[in-house]
């Protein structure tokens, strides 16, 4: 799960690209199952200013490694550091109760 603050001056168009290619990871990335993309819209004001949730779904945790160093990730970060002020990364496996 990606934590995103945008940029302040992030462009629409810059923002559309980034879109799709997380949404079209999975087509490039064996083991990536879903790309869900969306901005907050929660009336609570918790957010801290961080403004889209990118959730990423995995088979495994083999797929989320062997994803991480692929060319094409590198790819994918060039069209997504644009648009990013800060980030927010977690990683978490439903099936596991424990933080260990």
């Amino acid at each position: 799960m990606l934590l995103v603050k945008t940029k302040a001056d992030v462009s629409p168009d810059a923002l559309v690209k980034a879109r799709q290619a997380f949404t079209q990871a999975p087509d490039f990335f064996d083991g990536l199952i879903s790309v869900e993309w969306g901005f907050n819209h929660s009336p609570e004001g918790l957010n801290r200013d961080f403004d889209l949730c990118i959730l990423m779904t995995f088979t495994d945790k083999q797929a989320r490694d062997a994803y991480l160093p692929h060319p094409d990730h590198d790819r994918l970060k060039g069209d997504f550091l644009p648009i990013i002020d800060d980030i927010i990364v977690v990683d978490f496996d439903s099936e596991t109760s424990a933080p260990y």
